[in-house]
């Protein structure tokens, strides 16, 4: 288990001004932005705004503090926190919130590459987290691939083990192995990226 924690990572600005990025992990590790073959990030959003295109990438986006409007083409969603909204990296984003400031989850993914499952957990004071995870897979010890992943961010709440506090939008990978119990009601997003079937193109799920 490896604990990543928000509060510990480099933040980086936005070209437009209308706010920054903190990137949890992404794989590989040292890629430019339109070189990732995924990444899981954490972005303020200041006002209103107009995504970035990314061909070739499918995308999910999960409020985390406040509802928020997210327009895709022509279509209106207004998402309450901590609901996913999956779209084409392609497509014309733009945003329209009631606060001035919003915090997002951001999680990219070339799906003709891998295959991303998301998993949605609410966890009551004290309750486990391993009991309520599938783990990712059942490969042998030694049989690891380069670019899959288990992990879990913590949407909100708080989490608490051996490893010490796991605060809200911090990552936990091999999160089926670990000690980790929540101290309040809290949100998780269990995420799974596995290699696509025979490197053919696959559909994104969530749940």
């Amino acid at each position: 288990m490896w604990v990543i924690r928000f509060g510990e990572q480099t933040t980086t600005p936005w070209s437009n001004g209308g706010g920054h990025t903190v990137t949890l992990l992404q794989h590989p590790a040292h890629a430019e932005q339109t070189e990732v073959i995924w990444r899981l990030s954490v972005a303020e959003i200041v006002g209103s705004s107009a995504f970035s295109t990314f061909r070739g990438l499918s995308r999910w986006f999960v409020p985390l503090t406040d509802e928020i409007e997210v327009t895709v083409g022509e279509q209106h969603n207004r998402l309450p926190p901590f609901d996913v909204l999956s779209f084409n990296g392609a497509d014309q984003v733009s945003t329209r919130q009631h606060q001035q400031t919003t915090h997002n989850l951001n999680i990219m993914a070339r799906t003709d590459v891998v295959d991303m499952r998301l998993h949605r957990h609410t966890l009551e004071p004290g309750e486990a987290l391993g009991p309520r995870l599938t783990p990712l897979s059942a490969r042998p010890s030694g049989d690891e691939h380069p670019g899959e992943l288990d992990a879990l961010v913590v949407l909100d709440g708080w989490l608490t083990g051996a490893s010490g506090e796991v605060a809200p939008w911090s990552l936990v990978t091999e999160p089926t192995r670990s000690d980790l119990a929540a101290t309040a009601p809290t949100h998780v997003l269990h995420v799974h990226i596995t290699l696509a079937d025979g490197g053919k193109p696959s559909a994104p799920h969530s749940l």
